[in-house]
Formats: C-alpha cells, structure tokens, sequence
C-alpha cells in the first residue's frame, strides 16, 4: 500500500485578524486617538476660541469611549463580532463626514460622541478578544504587540498626509480623508473577523499546555463577581485611568506645544512622525517584553521611558533634545493600548476579559478625557506646558506603583475565588448556616 500523503499545513486563519486588526488600528483608531493634537490650534485659530474649548471636542471623544467601554465586552460577546465591527468603522466615517462639513462646535461635540463610541466598538477591544482566542499564552503577547502598533505605523505615515492637507487644502479635508480609510477598512474585516479557531477548523497556537481536541480557547480566569470586589481590580482602574491620561496629554497638547517653540508645521511633523516611530516600536518591544520577562517588566519599560522622555521635552527648544524626547516619549505612548489589556488578563485570566477589559479601557477613556483637557488648561492659566508635563511624569510614575502593589495583592484572588467556589459548592442549608 502507498503510505497515505500528509495533508498540507494551512495557513493559520488567524494571522489575517492580526493583519486587518493592525490596518484598523492604523487606519481608523490613529487618527481618532493619536493626531488629534494637529487639530487644536487649528480649530482655537479659526473658531476664536481658547486651546481648552478645541481641546475638548476630543475630550467628548474619549469620555463617550468611555462610557461605551462600559458595554462593548457583552456587546461582541452577544452579537457577530463582525458586524458589530462594520457597523463602528460606518458610524466612525459618518461622524467624520459630519465634522468635516461642521460650522460650530455644538456639532462637533455630537459628531465627538459617535466616533468615541464608534473607535471602542471598531477598533482596540474587538481585536485584543479576537487575539485572544486565537493565540495562546506563549505568543500572545508579542501579537497584540504587532497588531497594536498599527497605530503608530499609523500616525507616522498619516502625519505627513494630513500636514500635506491641512496646508494645502484646511484641517476639514483631513476628516474627510479619515472618513474614506474607515470605509474602506469595512469589506476586510467582514471577511476576516471571525470569532474562535474552531469556527475555521482551527486550534488556537501558542498555548502551553493544549488540550487534546479542544478547538476553543480556554475559559479559565477570575470569575466577574471575585474580579471586581477584589482590591486588585480597584487598583488597576485607577492604575488605567492615570496610564491613558498621561500618555493623551502628549497626544493633544504635544504639536501646539512644538510649534509655540518656534518650530514650523514641517518641522513639527518630522517630530511627530519621531515619535510616531518610536510608538511603532515601543508597541512591539512592549509585547516581546511581557512574553518574555512579565508583563510588569513591560509596563516599567514602556512608563519609565515616557516618564524620561516628558523630562527631556521640557528642554525641547534644543533640536537634540526635541529628537531624543519625541524617540523616548513614542516608545511609552502605546502602554495604554498594549499593556492595560494584557495586565488585565495576567491578573483575572481569560473567563470575563472582554468584560474587564472594556472596563479598564472606560476608566482609561476617563483618564484621557479629563487629563488631557487639564494639560490645556493649564496651558491657558499659565501660558505654559511646562506644569502639563510634569503632571504627566507623577501620573505615569503613579500607574506603574498601582501596578506592582495589584501584582502583590494577585495571590488574593485565587483565594477569594476557591473560597467563592467552595460555598457554591455547599448544599443550601449549609451555605445558610455559614452565613450566618
């Protein structure tokens, strides 16, 4: 008899959700999050209005993330994971259509709040779920790293487009041009976004100890009840909501603060683009360290450096110091979006992640709303950046304390959750009796 042909491997389904997740996030969640900052001087010069009035536009963006992150995790655990993204990324172009034709800031606020909830619902949260259960512990990580840092590839190629627009044509074709990448994005993820390996015939990779026959990722991890009474989970919130803000203040004061230096618009967007290099590689470094060395080694990497980098913007004026800052400041910009879903599932593990993670990512949302605004006013009190950066620096200084004593505290959890099991398990008048 012919020895029977071994079937040829296929390619693994789930690296096309890693290649479509990193052009959202290029091309839909960058300009949302990371170049809004080009806008606020722009939009205070031809709207006659302070840098804190057209700073809070985005900040009507990132409190409506907010409150949608407080759904999203029931949302695409409920509903096709791929429509739910199609209909975002369609909400996200009308949104920008609308401020692209806007003649006052009432409309813009409105048209803020349907791209905050468009960007939680298409972009960051579905995609870390999907990675989630299609890749395994071993290499999760490092592609969440990958896909993450689409925002940065993002921001670095789009920076020189929108400048490009913005002075040749004004800041309302830059919207437009947003607009179209978000539709264009919606056929890709219909075709990719699929929620487990088994519903391709695939088994999840990366896993270190697969189950034989087991087509589903695990459903291990802290149950929702244990999660959010425990200490750890009120030290992350807050450890998310300093992270997000700190890094945002950079994202929407950093170009109006270059160009008061005295730096012209190409300069300022060779700078951002630095920077945006440096998010680029910040994101993947930040991955790779956390398979290999835990994910608080991540986030002290990835905080540390942007702590250093706020430090050394403040001498900025100098052309050095504005190259080694925009590098180092780039490198810790993207922990909000790669270390705060990774910590998450380190601490609570797989069971409620889309859940918790929605949660983390609202009260980050918060963070960024509110702290961003405040690197603004300060602007607008004291004519100066300089109090809005070391703010920043205590913030990121303060996540990355939170982080380490939640680590310290972990050990509760396993506790709190065996001793929740151990009495569901009782008959009920056992269970009365303890109670009482």
């Amino acid at each position: 008899m012919e020895a029977e042909q071994k079937p040829k491997k296929r390619f693994y389904f789930g690296w096309w959700i890693v290649v479509v997740g990193f052009l959202i996030m290029a091309l839909s969640f960058a300009p949302s999050q990371s170049l809004p900052g080009l806008f606020v001087k722009p939009l205070a010069e031809e709207f006659g209005v302070s840098r804190t009035v057209s700073a809070s536009v985005q900040s009507t963006v990132t409190l409506s993330l907010m409150l949608a992150s407080l759904f999203v995790g029931r949302i695409i655990n409920r509903f096709s994971i791929k429509w739910v993204v199609a209909a975002a990324l369609a909400l996200l172009a009308v949104c920008n259509f609308i401020i692209a034709s806007s003649s006052s800031f009432a409309l813009m606020y409105v048209a803020g709040v349907g791209r905050g909830i468009a960007v939680t619902f298409g972009t960051t949260l579905p995609a870390a779920n999907l990675i989630n259960n299609w890749f395994g512990a071993k290499m999760r990580g490092r592609v969440w790293g990958v896909t993450a840092v689409g925002s940065g590839v993002g921001a670095m190629v789009l920076t020189p487009i929108v400048g490009a627009l913005m002075d040749n044509f004004g800041w309302r074709s830059a919207f437009i041009f947003f607009g179209i990448l978000s539709v264009a994005m919606i056929p890709l993820v219909i075709l990719t976004y699929v929620r487990h390996p088994g519903d391709k015939g695939f088994e999840q990779i990366g896993r270190p100890d697969p189950t034989p026959g087991g087509l589903r990722p695990d459903d291990t991890g802290i149950s929702m009840r244990t999660a959010v009474r425990s200490k750890v989970w009120w030290l992350v919130l807050p450890a998310a909501f300093l992270l997000a803000g700190s890094t945002q203040i950079w994202n929407m004061n950093g170009a109006a603060y270059l160009t008061d230096l005295g730096y012209n618009i190409v300069f300022v967007s060779f700078l951002i683009t630095l920077c945006s290099i440096g998010l680029t590689v910040g994101k993947v470094a930040q991955g790779a360290i956390s398979d290999r060395f835990g994910t608080r080694t991540g986030m002290l990497a990835g905080t540390g450096l942007c702590v250093v980098g706020y430090l050394l913007v403040l001498l900025a004026g100098n052309q050095v110091f504005a190259y080694i800052s925009m590098v180092l400041l780039g490198f810790g910009l993207g922990a909000p979006t790669v270390m705060t879903p990774l910590v998450v599932r380190d601490l609570f593990g797989n069971k409620n992640f889309g859940t918790l993670s929605g949660l983390a990512q609202a009260a980050g949302a918060c963070g960024a709303g509110t702290l961003s605004l405040l690197g603004a006013y300060t602007y607008d009190v004291t004519g100066s950046y300089t109090i809005s950066w070391v703010m920043a620096c205590v913030f990121g200084i303060s996540t990355v304390a939170l982080v380490f004593i939640a680590y310290r505290l972990r050990h509760t959890l396993t506790r709190r959750q065996t001793d929740s099991e151990e009495t569901t398990a009782l008959p009920g008048k056992e269970k009365s009796r303890l109670a009482r």
